[in-house]
Protein backbone atom coordinates (compact mmCIF):
# COMPACT_ATOMS: atom_id res chain seq x y z
CA UNK A 1 0.00 0.00 0.00
CA UNK A 2 1.25 3.45 -1.06
CA UNK A 3 0.21 6.56 0.55
CA UNK A 4 0.58 9.73 -0.98
CA UNK A 5 -0.22 12.94 0.97
CA UNK A 6 -0.53 16.81 0.45
CA UNK A 7 -2.46 18.95 2.53
CA UNK A 8 -5.63 18.41 0.34
CA UNK A 9 -5.22 15.77 -1.76
CA UNK A 10 -4.21 11.83 -1.29
CA UNK A 11 -3.82 9.18 -3.74
CA UNK A 12 -4.02 5.38 -2.08
CA UNK A 13 -2.05 3.15 -4.52
CA UNK A 14 -2.20 -0.67 -3.91
CA UNK A 15 -4.67 -3.20 -1.63
CA UNK A 16 -6.70 -1.05 0.31
CA UNK A 17 -6.54 -3.40 3.48
CA UNK A 18 -7.01 -2.02 6.41
CA UNK A 19 -8.28 -4.90 9.07
CA UNK A 20 -5.07 -6.12 11.46
CA UNK A 21 -4.46 -2.44 12.24
CA UNK A 22 -5.25 1.42 12.93
CA UNK A 23 -4.45 3.77 10.15
CA UNK A 24 -4.64 7.47 9.75
CA UNK A 25 -6.50 9.48 6.97
CA UNK A 26 -5.87 13.14 7.57
CA UNK A 27 -9.78 14.68 8.32
CA UNK A 28 -8.94 17.82 6.40
CA UNK A 29 -8.56 16.18 3.25
CA UNK A 30 -10.85 17.13 0.38
CA UNK A 31 -9.93 14.95 -2.73
CA UNK A 32 -8.83 11.06 -2.34
CA UNK A 33 -7.53 9.16 -5.45
CA UNK A 34 -7.86 5.51 -5.13
CA UNK A 35 -5.40 3.10 -7.69
CA UNK A 36 -5.33 -0.43 -7.87
CA UNK A 37 -7.90 -1.69 -4.80
CA UNK A 38 -10.53 -4.29 -5.27
CA UNK A 39 -11.83 -3.77 -1.61
CA UNK A 40 -12.90 -0.67 -0.13
CA UNK A 41 -12.50 -1.73 3.89
CA UNK A 42 -15.19 -0.88 6.89
CA UNK A 43 -14.32 2.59 7.40
CA UNK A 44 -11.93 3.65 5.33
CA UNK A 45 -12.85 7.14 4.71
CA UNK A 46 -15.51 7.23 7.35
CA UNK A 47 -16.34 11.01 8.78
CA UNK A 48 -13.73 12.62 6.35
CA UNK A 49 -16.60 15.25 6.43
CA UNK A 50 -14.92 17.76 4.13
CA UNK A 51 -14.06 15.22 1.54
CA UNK A 52 -15.36 16.95 -1.55
CA UNK A 53 -13.94 14.24 -4.44
CA UNK A 54 -13.49 10.83 -4.44
CA UNK A 55 -11.94 8.84 -7.43
CA UNK A 56 -12.62 5.12 -7.04
CA UNK A 57 -10.47 2.45 -9.77
CA UNK A 58 -11.79 -0.03 -11.93
CA UNK A 59 -11.63 -3.24 -10.48
CA UNK A 60 -13.12 -2.42 -7.08
CA UNK A 61 -15.97 -5.04 -6.01
CA UNK A 62 -16.47 -4.44 -2.91
CA UNK A 63 -17.30 -1.25 -0.96
CA UNK A 64 -17.53 -2.53 2.83
CA UNK A 65 -19.86 -0.91 5.18
CA UNK A 66 -19.46 2.29 6.78
CA UNK A 67 -16.71 3.28 3.94
CA UNK A 68 -17.72 6.60 3.48
CA UNK A 69 -20.11 7.34 6.28
CA UNK A 70 -20.49 10.70 7.27
CA UNK A 71 -18.41 12.23 4.22
CA UNK A 72 -20.62 15.55 4.58
CA UNK A 73 -19.23 17.73 1.94
CA UNK A 74 -18.92 15.14 -0.74
CA UNK A 75 -21.42 15.56 -3.44
CA UNK A 76 -21.33 12.96 -5.92
CA UNK A 77 -19.81 9.63 -6.66
CA UNK A 78 -18.81 7.42 -9.56
CA UNK A 79 -19.16 3.98 -8.44
CA UNK A 80 -17.05 1.67 -11.05
CA UNK A 81 -18.99 -0.76 -12.91
CA UNK A 82 -16.72 -3.42 -11.15
CA UNK A 83 -18.19 -3.28 -7.79
CA UNK A 84 -20.71 -6.01 -7.44
CA UNK A 85 -21.85 -5.53 -3.36
CA UNK A 86 -22.12 -2.01 -0.91
CA UNK A 87 -22.39 -2.95 2.37
CA UNK A 88 -24.53 -1.79 5.24
CA UNK A 89 -24.15 2.57 6.00
CA UNK A 90 -21.46 3.07 2.88
CA UNK A 91 -22.78 6.26 2.45
CA UNK A 92 -24.88 6.99 5.45
CA UNK A 93 -25.06 10.85 6.84
CA UNK A 94 -23.75 11.64 3.57
CA UNK A 95 -26.15 14.74 3.57
CA UNK A 96 -24.52 16.58 0.41
CA UNK A 97 -24.84 13.50 -1.74
CA UNK A 98 -26.63 14.58 -4.68
CA UNK A 99 -26.01 11.71 -7.27
CA UNK A 100 -24.90 8.45 -7.19
CA UNK A 101 -25.41 6.12 -9.91
CA UNK A 102 -25.27 2.50 -8.92
CA UNK A 103 -23.57 0.27 -11.51
CA UNK A 104 -25.59 -2.39 -13.30
CA UNK A 105 -23.33 -5.28 -12.28
CA UNK A 106 -24.24 -4.52 -8.63
CA UNK A 107 -25.57 -7.23 -7.03
CA UNK A 108 -26.53 -6.48 -3.40
CA UNK A 109 -26.41 -3.60 -1.14
CA UNK A 110 -26.77 -3.60 2.52
CA UNK A 111 -29.17 -2.19 5.42
CA UNK A 112 -29.23 1.08 5.11
CA UNK A 113 -26.55 2.39 3.15
CA UNK A 114 -28.01 5.47 2.15
CA UNK A 115 -29.61 6.48 5.00
CA UNK A 116 -29.87 10.29 5.74
CA UNK A 117 -28.36 11.14 2.44
CA UNK A 118 -30.99 14.19 2.44
CA UNK A 119 -29.72 15.21 -0.87
CA UNK A 120 -30.78 12.40 -3.28
CA UNK A 121 -33.85 12.78 -5.10
CA UNK A 122 -33.78 9.73 -6.93
CA UNK A 123 -32.39 6.35 -7.39
CA UNK A 124 -32.38 3.75 -9.82
CA UNK A 125 -31.49 -0.08 -8.26
CA UNK A 126 -29.65 -2.01 -10.89
CA UNK A 127 -31.24 -4.87 -12.39
CA UNK A 128 -28.89 -7.51 -10.53
CA UNK A 129 -30.00 -6.62 -7.37
CA UNK A 130 -32.69 -8.79 -6.04
CA UNK A 131 -33.46 -7.14 -2.68
CA UNK A 132 -33.73 -4.19 -1.39
CA UNK A 133 -32.95 -4.46 2.33
CA UNK A 134 -34.97 -2.41 5.44
CA UNK A 135 -33.90 1.00 5.61
CA UNK A 136 -32.29 1.03 2.46
CA UNK A 137 -32.96 4.47 1.71
CA UNK A 138 -33.91 5.50 5.70
CA UNK A 139 -34.31 9.26 5.79
CA UNK A 140 -33.66 9.91 2.57
CA UNK A 141 -35.94 13.07 3.04
CA UNK A 142 -36.22 14.36 -0.71
CA UNK A 143 -35.80 11.09 -2.42
CA UNK A 144 -39.32 11.46 -4.68
CA UNK A 145 -38.28 8.24 -7.09
CA UNK A 146 -36.42 4.84 -6.50
CA UNK A 147 -36.44 2.98 -9.92
CA UNK A 148 -36.86 -0.87 -9.22
CA UNK A 149 -35.84 -3.55 -11.55
CA UNK A 150 -38.09 -6.18 -12.94
CA UNK A 151 -36.73 -9.36 -10.76
CA UNK A 152 -36.87 -7.74 -7.36
CA UNK A 153 -37.94 -10.59 -5.08
CA UNK A 154 -38.32 -8.56 -2.13
CA UNK A 155 -38.61 -4.83 -1.33
CA UNK A 156 -39.35 -3.98 2.16
CA UNK A 157 -40.77 -0.23 2.93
Amino acid sequence: LQYIASSESSSIQGQVSFTSFWYYVPASLRTVTVTDATVIPRDAFNNLSQLTRISLNEGITVIDELAFTKCGDLTSLNIPSTVTSIGRDAFGFCKGLTSLILPEGLTQIGDAFMMYCEGITEMTIPSGVTVVPDSAFLNCINLHTVHLPEGLQKAHE
